[in-house]
């Protein structure tokens, strides 16, 4: 067909050139004919054959002899589609198929016929689709003759069956809009009426041909002229929509009537508006009544398309007939595309089968009105839930159908489900909270319910067996019960009541109560929460803060708080401080955990002793303090004859010994008295009263107890004063040796002995060690500053080691209390491993007080120095009281003359007798000796001749400072007195 316009477009007859196009269209499919301008066949292609024919034959016959009867009619009245152009030529009468009245081109498209086949073929008529194109001969530009048609007939019978339906449709319309009052027109560009149809003088009372060529303006009330014109002038583009208005024409009588005109574009090949084809309705009869009724139509319309549900209408086969507007707004369809859809494509898959069961059977049961529930899937592909209210209108006309209301209840669904949700989680979070709820009545406080929680509070296994019993049966202790009831009756709460509550058992427990009256239902809603555990926190974090955890004793801060007490009474009481004076040197012995029983034991003790007004405390590690209240006589004075009378049952106590761990102790004491107001009119100031006058006690001796004295007082100060600078001293390590060399009889020097100095920052000057050592000793202190000075020695001597040789011994000096700790031998060890020194180049001096104290302890541990390499020395030999029956089970290697016996050699006889006997003794046990504090050359001589290896003193060597020991070591070595040597007697070692 493409070759057959071309070839009209360029103006040339096809049989001009027909062996060009004879043989390509002998072979199409579709029957290819020409006709003259009666309608008598020119030429046939071979698909004619298909329909029994024989193309020869056909040849000179007219066209009607293979179109079915019933299309003849139908042919000479089909409305053709052609774009006109010229004058107007031939005669009157509408324009048919076949004979071409018009000047012009003519395209007849898409024309639709039976073709009858020759008898006996199979099938009997055969489905065609007409495309022809008119032919002409041109004796000017504008004049022309119609001498035929040129065509193609294609098989369109696979297309009959699958449009049947809508052919019969076609049809039954057709027939409708002849018979009816329809005008259909086409109108050109310009508003030229082309065409009208037979229905014109019906409806208008004009004939068609009045109509052909006038301008549809003419006929048009001048109010709807202009919208004409409008869609005239904009409809000229193809892609414009068809469009649908309502105009008035006016008819032969000058009446005007009302038609709905629904302009239809048609448009050629080239996409180009050829012109309008105008069907038309009148309307009047029908505007005229809306315009009656408008305002309720209106109305109505509002109601309906405003609606907040849509209204649809489904046939019987479940198509959707209606849908009202809303739809739109609901679930995003437009009615339009919801008409003719089966309602089930939009149902959730899971609900269609089981929607259609439950309508079906309420239909069956008569019940012509009901709601459903179901999914409905939104334009968006979303689900919402619907709710439909059903009408049953079948086998009822018109509607034949069923009538549904849709409302969107999603929203509603979700909060129906937030809302079971939220009752759900409720119940559960009740039931599972992890504190006691119940609701009671009012006036009994009978229980109505209760949670589990409520149950395994009070040992019950059922909720049944609480509900119905009265909470205040619950309430430990009664004098709280009108308490509640007043505050739930005047103020309808409680606000966390703590109280006592009767398990079921008989046990008790503390809750905090809190109660809420619900205005609503009168009823009380209470909650309960199991405090004992705080309480016991509570509890503990008291007896944390205000008594000792070891002794159980209240401690210094409740200690203080009672004082605060008895100082606003303003009645006469003492304080007596008792301390523990070897129990440091125990804990170091047996061990921490040995001395925590022994504090206990002490402290159990002494609670079981006074009377009930006074107070034990534990002040310190191993101090107690006893409050002693109402000591005044009648007059208030002191009574110094009963404090007297305490203190010394209060030594008696520790008279005899203490069973600790199946082990009996003898416990030395200090006490120490302060009485109020004489000594003090704090708390503070009393407490460290009696502190001071225990320290002046235990300085006095043992088991001994002392009233506060302020001269002494001021010296116990002074003492504490230096312990705290000892403490700062060994922080700020202030703390380093002097160290003086040892000889042999000819002045070579063989070791030396580390002296321990104390440079004070604050005075600059040399404490002398009897200051300090003495109070070292006692706090403790030194064995920290001992293992310092070890560490120090080590390390210095190492230096020395490496640097000279032969190499030299230095000796320490051990003090009781640090030869007493257990970690001793650890400690020198690691000493030992950090330094580098062998053990062979340390000694250690000991006194004989300090082996005496745990005898059996101690030889174990000089058996373990001296099985490392340590040296072992006796230092002070002679001044002790060891036993000489015993000395010979000592591994030791050294005995030191303490300088008590050197000082008056050789004059006194007896210091004489005495240094020549620790000289025999020492070499009877296989000892070496040295003498110390050897000052003159007489004393230096008369021990060489009694057989003294070494010698140490101000004769050879002052001690020295690691600078000028170094510098005169090679002196020493060869036997040469030190540089600088100085004149005189110093009596500092």
């Amino acid at each position: 067909m493409l070759l057959l316009k071309k070839h009209y477009y360029r103006g040339i007859r096809m049989n001009t050139q027909p062996n060009m196009y004879k043989t390509l269209l002998q072979s199409l499919p579709d029957i290819v004919y020409e006709i003259d301008h009666k309608g008598n066949f020119l030429y046939l292609n071979d698909a004619v054959e298909r329909l029994g024919y024989d193309r020869g034959a056909l040849l000179g016959c007219h066209f009607s002899s293979i179109i079915h009867p019933d299309d003849l009619q139908d042919i000479q009245r089909a409305t053709v589609l052609p774009q006109f152009v010229g004058r107007e030529t031939g005669a009157d009468g509408s324009p048919g198929l076949f004979d071409e009245r018009r000047n012009g081109k003519r395209i007849t498209k898409n024309l639709r016929l039976r073709l009858k086949a020759a008898p006996g073929t199979n099938p009997e008529t055969w489905n065609g689709e007409v495309i022809s194109l008119g032919l002409y001969n041109f004796h000017t530009t504008s004049d022309r003759d119609f001498i035929g048609t040129l065509g193609i007939i294609r098989d369109t019978t696979w297309k009959k069956k699958s449009e049947e339906a809508f052919l019969r449709t076609e049809k039954y319309y057709r027939v409708l809009l002849q018979n009816s009052s329809e005008l259909i027109s086409i109108i050109a560009n310009d508003g030229t009426i082309l065409y009208a149809s037979d229905s014109s003088e019906k409806v208008l009372r004009y004939n068609s041909f009045e109509l052909i060529g006038e301008n549809i303006n003419d006929y048009i009330h001048s109010d709807d002229a202009e919208s004409m014109k409008k869609i005239l002038e904009e409809r000229k583009t193809p892609e414009e929509p068809d469009a649908v208005i309502t105009i008035r024409f006016c008819n032969r009588n000058s009446a005007w009537r009302f038609f709905k005109t629904e302009m239809n574009k048609i448009a050629d090949d080239l996409d180009e508006t050829i012109c309008f084809v105008m069907n038309s309705i009148d309307v009047t009869d029908r505007v005229l009544a809306e315009e009656a009724v408008r305002e309720n139509g209106e109305k109505f319309r509002a109601i309906v398309e405003h609606s907040s549900e849509a209204i649809a209408l489904i046939s019987r086969t479940g198509e959707i007939e209606y849908m009202s507007h809303p739809i739109e707004r609901i679930m995003g369809y437009s009615p339009y595309e919801l008409a003719g859809e089966n309602a089930s494509r939009y149902l959730h898959p899971d609900e269609i089968q089981p929607l259609m069961d439950r309508c079906t059977t309420r239909i069956r049961e008569g019940n012509m009105f009901f709601t459903e529930e179901f999914r409905m899937r939104h334009k968006n592909g979303s689900w919402h839930y619907m709710e439909a209210s059903i009408s049953c209108r079948l086998n009822i006309p018109p509607i034949d159908g069923i009538i549904v209301n849709l409302k969107d209840i999603s929203e509603i669904k979700s909060a129906r489900t937030a809302l079971k949700y939220s009752e759900e989680k409720y119940r559960m979070l009740y039931d599972s909270a992890l504190v006691g709820m119940a609701s009671l009545e009012a006036d009994t406080g009978t229980i109505l319910t209760v949670n589990k929680m409520t149950c395994g509070m009070f040992g019950y296994q059922l909720k049944n067996e609480l509900i119905g019993e009265t909470i205040f049966s619950l309430i430990a202790n009664p004098q709280i019960l009108e308490h509640i009831k007043r505050q739930v009756s005047s103020n309808g709460l409680i606000d966390n009541e703590e109280m006592m509550f009767t398990r079921r058992d008989g046990s008790t427990f503390w809750g905090a109560l809190t109660a809420r009256t619900n205005l609503q239902t009168g009823a009380v809603n209470v909650i309960i929460n199991d405090i004992t555990r705080s309480k016991n926190a509570e509890d503990q974090l008291y007896r944390l803060t205000f008594f000792d955890p070891l002794t159980e004793l209240p401690n210094r801060e409740m200690f203080k708080n009672r004082l605060s007490v008895e100082l606003m009474r303003m009645k006469r009481f003492a304080i007596m401080c008792i301390g523990l004076d070897n129990y440091k040197q125990m804990n170091n012995v047996f061990g921490p955990v040995f001395g925590d029983r022994l504090l206990y034991t002490v402290a159990s003790e002494l609670d079981e002793v006074y009377f009930k007004n006074d107070m034990v405390s534990r002040l310190a590690e191993d101090i107690f303090i006893i409050l002693l209240s109402d000591i005044g006589g009648g007059d208030n004075t002191t009574n110094i004859e009963n404090i007297d009378t305490i203190a010394q049952k209060t030594r008696a106590i520790f008279s005899r010994p203490f069973l600790v761990n199946n082990q009996s102790i003898d416990i030395v004491t200090s006490i120490g008295i302060a009485i109020f107001p004489h000594d003090g009119s704090d708390a503070e100031a009393l407490i460290k009263n009696a502190e001071s006058a225990m320290f002046v006690a235990r300085d006095s001796g043992h088991n001994r107890f002392h009233y506060f004295d302020r001269e002494l007082n001021q010296k116990m100060m002074t003492r504490m004063k230096l312990e705290n600078e000892i403490k700062t001293a060994i922080k700020k390590k202030d703390f380093f040796s002097h160290y003086q060399p040892k000889f042999d009889a000819n002045g070579v020097i063989i070791g030396m002995e580390s002296l321990m100095r104390w440079h004070h920052r604050k005075t600059d000057t040399l404490i002398p060690p009897a200051e300090f050592i003495p109070i070292a000793e006692k706090n403790g202190m030194i064995i920290d500053l001992g293992m310092f000075i070890l560490e120090e020695s080590c390390i210095q001597n190492q230096l020395w080691h490496v640097d000279n040789d032969p190499p030299l011994r230095v000796a320490v000096n051990l003090s009781p209390f640090q030869f007493s700790h257990p970690e001793l031998i650890p400690e020198i060890i690691r000493r030992l491993e950090k330094t580098g020194l062998p053990a062979s180049l340390l000694e250690l001096e000991i006194t004989e007080s300090g082996i005496m104290e745990n005898e059996k302890d101690s030889i174990g541990k000089l058996r373990k120095l001296h099985e490392m390499g340590i040296a072992i020395s006796i230092d002070d030999f002679g001044t002790g009281y060891s036993s000489l029956s015993k000395l010979k089970d000592y591994p030791i290697d050294t005995l030191k003359i303490d300088r008590t016996f050197v000082i008056d050699l050789p004059g006194n006889a007896m210091a004489a007798t005495l240094a020549t006997t620790i000289i025999d003794l020492a070499h009877n046990l296989g000892f070496k000796v040295v003498a110390e504090g050897v000052e003159t050359a007489e004393q230096f001589h008369f021990l060489r001749e009694h057989g003294c290896e070494y010698y140490q003193g101000y004769l050879l060597s002052r001690p020295l400072s690691s600078e000028d020991f170094t510098a005169n070591l090679d002196r020493f070595r060869k036997g040469i007195p030190p540089l600088n040597f100085p004149e005189g007697n110093l009596n500092n070692r």
